[in-house]
């Protein structure tokens, strides 16, 4: 939850409205992190992801949903 009331909480709004690709990290099977850039967009304080269903980092969110 950012703090739009102070002024870094509005700073962070700003970049997150502006910027477009971000990074995905998901874990593999063997535990080994995957950073993957990603197109995002940034509404209503939630972050939303597109990604085709036949990817990768589906298959690691699937088995585990801990994603940075």
């Amino acid at each position: 939850m950012i703090d739009l009331n102070s002024e870094f909480g509005q700073r962070v709004e700003r970049r997150l409205a502006e910027e477009r690709i971000g990074w995905l990290t998901t874990v593999d099977s063997t535990g080994t992190p995957q950073p993957r850039p990603v197109w995002f967009l940034w509404h209503a304080g939630s972050f939303l992801l597109y990604s085709r269903p036949d990817t990768r980092k589906l298959e690691h969110i699937q088995r585990n949903p801990r994603v940075a």
